[in-house]
C-alpha cells in the first residue's frame, strides 16, 4: 500500500523498513508479551495447570476479540517467520522459553510425559500453537466468541493428549 509521506519523512521515524515492521510488530503484540512476561509456569499446581492454561488461552482470545486487526499483524508475522532479519524469530524467544520453563514445570508435578526428549516435546508443542494460530487467523472471522471458546478448550485437550504421560 502507499503511505503519503515522503521518504525523508519516513526516515526521519524508522531507520528502515524492517524498524517500521518491528515497531507494528512490538506494538500489536505488546499486550500478549506483557502477559507472557507475568506468568510464572512454576507457580502452578497440579490441580491448577490445565485450567488456569485454559484461562490465559481464553484471556489471549478476548484480547483478539477486542482488537481483530492484530489477526492482519498475526499473519504478516507468520509470512515474515523465516525472513533475513531474523525479527520474527526473536520475536518467538519468549514464547519459546515460557513453553520450555512450562513443559519442565509439568514434568515435575507428573502432568507432562518423560518419555520423550524435552526438545522434541516443546518442537511438538510449538508446531501445534502456530497450526492452530495459523487456523483460527484464516477462519477468524466466522467464528463466534461461543465457537472460540469451544475450540479453546478443543485445542488444550489436544496438547493435554500429546503431552499425557
Amino acid at each position: 500500500g502507499e503511505v503519503k509521506m515522503s521518504k525523508s519523512s519516513f526516515y526521519h521515524y524508522f531507520a528502515s523498513k524492517s524498524d517500521l515492521f518491528e515497531q507494528i510488530m512490538e506494538q500489536a503484540f505488546a499486550p500478549f508479551s506483557a502477559i507472557m512476561a507475568q506468568f510464572e509456569p512454576e507457580a502452578l499446581s497440579a490441580q491448577s495447570f490445565w485450567p488456569d492454561l485454559l484461562q490465559m488461552t481464553g484471556i489471549a482470545s478476548d484480547m483478539v476479540q477486542n482488537a481483530p486487526e492484530i489477526i492482519s499483524v498475526w499473519r504478516m508475522f507468520y509470512r515474515n517467520l523465516d525472513d533475513a532479519d531474523r525479527l520474527c524469530a526473536k520475536m518467538m524467544e519468549l514464547p519459546l522459553s515460557l513453553t520450555t520453563r512450562l513443559l519442565q514445570h509439568g514434568q515435575t508435578l507428573g502432568l507432562i510425559r518423560q518419555d520423550l526428549p524435552l526438545s522434541l516435546l516443546i518442537s511438538s508443542v510449538m508446531a501445534l500453537g502456530m497450526a492452530l494460530d495459523r487456523w483460527v487467523m484464516e477462519n477468524f472471522a466466522t467464528l463466534d466468541g461461543a465457537e472460540i471458546s469451544r475450540l479453546n478448550e478443543k485445542g488444550l485437550d489436544l496438547f493435554k493428549r500429546i503431552l499425557a504421560p
